[in-house]
């Protein structure tokens, strides 16, 4: 039977020192400001630790580290995300 951990954090876009990464699977046009693009190499160093990543939310973040959820019915604009990962537990 398999064991999992599983890891939770927000991930944002709006770092000006973030940058789309340079990929052939990556249009190669100029990107918005808060591009979802930003998020691959946050992802990236995620999957190099073992981290599967499992869900990825639009979010408001609070003062208090509480979160509002962003939907389609809401006219809330964001560039941060709640993301769920999860990797497997070594037996033994």
């Amino acid at each position: 039977m398999d064991t999992w951990e599983y890891f939770t954090t927000t991930l944002a876009t709006n770092d000006e020192n973030l940058a789309v990464p340079i990929s052939d699977d990556i249009p190669h046009v100029e990107h918005p400001r808060y591009s979802t693009y930003k998020l691959i190499p946050q992802l990236n160093h995620f999957g190099r630790k073992g981290w599967e990543l499992i869900s990825l939310e639009p979010v408001q973040e609070g003062k208090n580290g509480d979160l509002r959820t962003c939907d389609a019915s809401s006219s809330l604009w964001t560039y941060t995300y709640f993301a769920t990962f999860k990797r497997r537990i070594p037996a033994g």
